[in-house]
Formats: structure tokens, C-alpha cells, sequence
């Protein structure tokens, strides 16, 4: 097969509307980036009981849904959220540090699944 001008301009339009598209799709990865909540320095990093409620917070955009699901939706307005822990959290609300970071840490195998369903009350 010979290989001309004439041959490859139809698949350089091709490549011109693809690098337009794929420029389009990178622009709107970096608005959501730029505008997103989530810590990405702690990407990789499990929840612990040493974590501040607001890295908590930030760790993950489901973060929110776990906390209310555990009375707590309004951390990320707490004036304390940047010095106190999940674990001192846990202890001044009475709740269960290991379920709560059992249903944060769920996040990060399934990020859609926010706050299980609980077969008992805590």
C-alpha cells in the first residue's frame, strides 16, 4: 500500500478531533480537581484513630455520609475538627472507634457504599 498525503490526511483529521477531545476531557479533570474537597496527600493512607476529624473529612468525598451516618453531619463546621481525633471524637460522642473507622475505611474498597446498613443498633 502506498502511503501518501492524500491517504494520511483523512486519519490526521481523525487525530486532530481525538487531541481535541482528549484536551476537553484533561480541562474538565482539572476544573474537578481544582474545585474538589479531597485531601489528595492522604490518597493511600487508611483512616486511624490519630487522623483529625477534618483529614478524616477530607480523606474522601463519602466521608461526610459515614459521619452522619454516625450522628455526627457537621464536622466539617467544628471549630475542633482540626486538632481533635477520630479517636477522641469517638470517646466524646460515645461512639464505637472501631465501627466508625470500619465504616470509613469501607470507602476505600467500595467508594460509593457511604454508610452500610446496620442489622443492629449501636
Amino acid at each position: 500500500m502506498l502511503v501518501t498525503r492524500q491517504t494520511l490526511l483523512p486519519d490526521a483529521r481523525h487525530l486532530s478531533r481525538d487531541v481535541v477531545v482528549l484536551e476537553q476531557a484533561l480541562a474538565t479533570l482539572r476544573r474537578g480537581l481544582a474545585t474538589t474537597r479531597v485531601d489528595l496527600s492522604l490518597l493511600g493512607k487508611p483512616f486511624a484513630p490519630s487522623m483529625t476529624v477534618d483529614q478524616a473529612w477530607r480523606r474522601h468525598s463519602g466521608a461526610a455520609a459515614v459521619f452522619a451516618c454516625n450522628n455526627l453531619p457537621a464536622c466539617d463546621g467544628c471549630a475542633v475538627r482540626f486538632d481533635e481525633t477520630l479517636e477522641e471524637a469517638a470517646a466524646a460522642y460515645g461512639l464505637n472507634l472501631s465501627q466508625l473507622l470500619a465504616d470509613l475505611n469501607a470507602l476505600l474498597v467500595h467508594p460509593s457504599l457511604g454508610c452500610p446498613p446496620r442489622s443492629t443498633v449501636r
